[in-house]
């Protein structure tokens, strides 16, 4: 009887500490594209060209995704992707949407998601709020 509960609480022991080391792993990876994400979206903010344009999109075609090339600002998408490739191990996508409506994912990728936004309401000329959510995922 003692012998089985040595080995009981040994396994335990043992599948406690191979669980916290998961944990803090998926933790840090989160943290380091949560940082990233809050990086990308700063760049956006502070640069006039690329808040112009994504103040620019017609509300008609609001939401919008940066996978649709004919609508989706190219400065912005080319900034997201040149810049969210962190050393080829993340993907990241965008999109455009109003302040008052839900940015939602669109593709299906079987695996975590990391998500971000900022809004994005004037420059100097023009006032016309908008919400820009990035999403990005480890390939």
């Amino acid at each position: 009887m003692e012998a089985f509960l040595a080995v009981l609480l040994v396994t335990s022991v043992i599948v406690l500490v191979v669980n916290q080391e998961r944990s803090s792993n998926t933790s840090s990876d989160s943290s380091k594209i949560y940082g990233y994400e809050i990086y990308l979206l700063r760049g956006i903010e502070f640069n006039d060209t690329l808040r112009t344009s994504i103040l620019n999109v017609s509300d008609s075609i609001i939401p919008v995704i940066s996978d649709n090339v004919s609508y989706f600002p190219v400065d912005v998408s080319n900034f997201i992707t040149n810049t969210g490739q962190v050393q080829g191990a993340l993907e990241c996508g965008a999109e455009i949407c109003f302040t008052n409506s839900s940015c939602g994912f669109w593709k299906s990728i079987g695996k975590d998601l990391y998500a971000q936004r900022i809004f994005i309401s004037s420059n100097l000329t023009v006032y016309n709020p908008r919400q820009l959510k990035v999403f990005c995922w480890l390939k």
